[in-house]
């Protein structure tokens, strides 16, 4: 039995690019033992993964990195892939014996997925397009329904998101008028999903929203997944829910800000039924917006 170890101790929608390489080398080796060694941020959504055989918690200080050296201290692995690029990884997998251990460079590989098929090729497996769709055993149960979703979280606000990026943070009035028109436009249920706060220009405004369009708010991942998965169409900024629309090869509107556009470039370069769009000031975003539809 082939045993692989991929560290990914960050983010959810990171994680979501290494489970297409994990994904490919459960099909080329339905065998094959995989751990996964994760952050407190991705830990519990990384556990259920049915492909998965074990997943650790590594904590960002020096007295978990030291203990899980000394896990690790000569175990054997087929691979180990450092896909986090973090100093803590490399510290952490330093006395593991291994075949192959394969670190991602952004100033090596062009984006995420040419270090995947790379990293195929390098453990003699292949990578097919089926690859990418990384949730559907977990979502096989859920058909395409028509209803729309647009994830209203906290990138839209300046003060809670990257200061440095364009502000698209709409005033109470032009997002009424905005999902008034997106609910005409799209002729059919509208979703509006939040991140873990429910922001209060949602209060302020649901009284007055039409019954075609529904908030939820307050949801785990697990349920922002699904509900996700089964959509017609997301338009969000970019963010773990943007992993998940691609995965189920939805239409999906991505918000991105245009200094950062060759970083977005390497994480969406493997995305289908994609299209991205640069944050400006709302009242022409929104436009912009409409006009993708």
């Amino acid at each position: 039995m082939k045993k692989f170890l991929l560290f990914r101790t960050d983010r959810l929608g990171d994680f979501l690019i290494s489970a297409v390489l994990l994904n490919s080398i459960k099909r080329n080796n339905p065998n094959s033992y995989i751990e996964v060694v994760a952050s407190k941020n991705n830990y519990s959504y990384i556990k259920s993964f049915q492909n998965i055989d074990n997943v650790r918690l590594l904590k960002n200080n020096i007295f978990d990195k030291i203990r899980f050296f000394f896990i690790y201290f000569l175990s054997k692995f087929d691979a180990v892939i450092i896909h986090d690029s973090k100093r803590r990884s490399m510290f952490v997998s330093f006395p593991i014996i291994c075949k192959h251990k394969i670190i991602f460079n952004k100033n090596v590989y062009p984006n995420h997925i040419n270090f995947i098929e790379s990293t195929l090729n390098r453990l003699k497996y292949n990578f097919i397009n089926e690859d990418l769709n990384i949730l559907k055993s977990r979502n096989s149960i859920y058909s395409k329904k028509k209803y729309c979703v647009l994830h209203f979280d906290e990138k839209w606000f300046k003060e809670q998101y990257i200061k440095e990026y364009s502000s698209i943070e709409p005033s109470e009035n032009e997002l009424k008028s905005f999902l008034s028109n997106l609910s005409k436009k799209i002729n059919c249920d509208l979703i509006i999903t939040t991140g873990i706060k429910k922001p209060f220009l949602l209060d302020k405004i649901s009284s007055s929203l039409n019954e075609n369009i529904k908030i939820k708010s307050k949801i785990n991942f697990l349920e922002l997944e699904k509900i996700i998965y089964s959509a017609a169409l997301l338009i969000s900024c970019h963010g773990f829910v943007s992993h998940v629309a691609s995965s189920s090869n939805i239409k999906q509107i991505d918000i991105i800000d245009k200094k950062s556009e060759n970083d977005y470039k390497k994480v969406t370069k493997h995305f289908r039924n994609y299209t991205s769009i640069y944050r400006k000031k709302f009242s022409v975003l929104s436009i912009d917006i409409l006009n993708c539809l």
